[in-house]
C-alpha cells in the first residue's frame, strides 16, 4: 500500500519462479507507469529512499543481489483482460551497447511483434528500452493452457510459455547479446492506491497454492473486505483514510502514509 501509491503506476506483476539450483525463490516486479520519468523516480526512490519499519526495503535479507531499471516504453498492449489472462510472463532483456539506433529498430518492429504475439495467443506484450545502460526488454504474458489445479502449481501453462520459440527472436539478426530469459508464474498483480485502500485490491492469479494475504495474516486491508470488529489486526476507524491514534502500517497501512 505503500508501494503503489507512488505517483504514475498502473499496475505491478510479481513474478515467481524457484531456482532448481539453489531452491531460491526468484521475483521482483514488471511495473507500468504513465511516463518515464514517473518510472526513474521510482527507481531512485526504491533504491535511496524507500524506508519501512525501521529498514531500507532493499537492505531486507530476502532480497539477494537486487537490480532495478527505468525503461522507456516503445509499446504495450494487452490482448486479454488483465484480471484472468495474465497467469505466467516470459522477461528477455538484451544488451545493446554499441548498437546503431536501436530505438529505431524497436520503432520499427514493434508492430510486427504484436501481430506475432497476437497469433500466438499471448495475452499481453511490453517492449521497453533503457538508453543510459543500452539494455532492451520484452515482456510477455500468458494464460492457461489447461484447467487450473488448486492444489499443485500451474506447471503445464508456466511449461507451455517456456518452452514455446521466443517472441524475442525478431531481433537475432541485430547481433545483440541477449542476457536474460526467464519464465514465471504471475504471483500478484498490483493497482493504483487509493486513500484508506478503497481502490481495486491486488490479484493472486495462481491461488492457490501459492498464498494470498489471509484475514488472520495481521495487515488489516479494507479493500479485500476486512474491517474491525470481524478481522483481527484491524482499528476501528481504518478505512477512513487519516491516521487515527494506534493506527500504524501493520493494523491500517490504507491511512497511515508514511510518505508524501
Amino acid at each position: 500500500m505503500y508501494m503503489a501509491a507512488r505517483p504514475g503506476l498502473l499496475h505491478k506483476h510479481i513474478p515467481i519462479t524457484i531456482d532448481p539450483g539453489t531452491g531460491n525463490f526468484l521475483s521482483g516486479g514488471r511495473y507500468l507507469f504513465d511516463t518515464a520519468e514517473h518510472a526513474r523516480e521510482y527507481r531512485d526512490w526504491v533504491f535511496n529512499t524507500y524506508v519501512l519499519d525501521g529498514v531500507h526495503f532493499l537492505k531486507r535479507s530476502y532480497f539477494l543481489n537486487p537490480e532495478c531499471h527505468a525503461w522507456t516504453v516503445i509499446g504495450a498492449h494487452d490482448f486479454g483482460d488483465i484480471h484472468n489472462s495474465q497467469i505466467v510472463l516470459r522477461t528477455e532483456r538484451w544488451s545493446v551497447q554499441n548498437a546503431r539506433q536501436p530505438a529505431l529498430t524497436l520503432q520499427q518492429r514493434y508492430e510486427v511483434i504484436l501481430a506475432r504475439a497476437q497469433e500466438r495467443g499471448l495475452t499481453s506484450v511490453w517492449l521497453l528500452y533503457e538508453q543510459e545502460e543500452a539494455l532492451v526488454s520484452l515482456v510477455y504474458f500468458g494464460g492457461r493452457v489447461g484447467p487450473s489445479d488448486p492444489s499443485m502449481p500451474d506447471s503445464a501453462s508456466l511449461s507451455a510459455l517456456a518452452a514455446a520459440p521466443r517472441l524475442g527472436a525478431i531481433f537475432d539478426d541485430q547481433g545483440w547479446k541477449r542476457t536474460f530469459d526467464r519464465t514465471q508464474w504471475t504471483l500478484t498483480i498490483w493497482f493504483p492506491f487509493a486513500l484508506g485502500d478503497r481502490g481495486e485490491p491486488a490479484l493472486w492469479p495462481n491461488t492457490s497454492p501459492f498464498p494470498q494475504p489471509h484475514w488472520n495474516d495481521g495487515v488489516c486491508e479494507v479493500s479485500r473486505g476486512e474491517s474491525f470488529p470481524d478481522y483481527p489486526g484491524c482499528m476501528p476507524q481504518c478505512g477512513d483514510g487519516v491516521a487515527q491514534s494506534g493506527e500504524n502500517s501493520m493494523n491500517c497501512p490504507g491511512d497511515v502514509r508514511l510518505f508524501q
